[in-house]
């Protein structure tokens, strides 16, 4: 992910003055699959997807060489871009909320750390 703050920017402007050209100097880069991205006031966000076969760090260097290509062409007032890297089979794959009328908060934390959590772990244990 590329985020970039350009304060006091409308989305229009972020759009205009930091997401297109951005995506313009990224998508060369070797192994993009998809690109998505957000321009809203003060800042603009690139997620870009790689193939499964691409090394992370060195797409990631590739990008920030880009990013680093056109920066004289983006505007004075924007910060420096900021390359994220994450892997979203990091990301967690089930969120639950517990709430019941007759148990207490501590109860159901209880519940969900003792026996929820454990039960889940134990059932992806056995998956393997």
């Amino acid at each position: 992910m590329v985020q970039t703050v350009y304060p006091g920017a409308s989305p229009e402007t972020v759009e205009r003055d930091l997401t297109r050209p951005i995506e313009e100097a990224v998508n060369p880069v070797a192994g993009v699959r998809e690109m998505t991205s957000t321009s809203v006031e003060g800042l603009s966000s690139i997620f870009i997807e790689f193939d499964l076969d691409v090394n992370d760090l060195d797409a990631q260097q590739d990008v920030r060489s880009k990013i680093e290509e056109i920066r004289e062409l983006l505007p004075d007032e924007a910060e420096d871009s900021k390359v994220l890297r994450f892997n979203l089979a990091d990301l967690p794959i089930v969120s639950l909320a517990l709430r019941s009328g007759t148990r207490s908060m501590r109860e159901l934390t209880t519940l969900a750390d003792e026996i929820i959590k454990k039960r889940l772990e134990g059932w992806k244990a056995s998956a393997r």
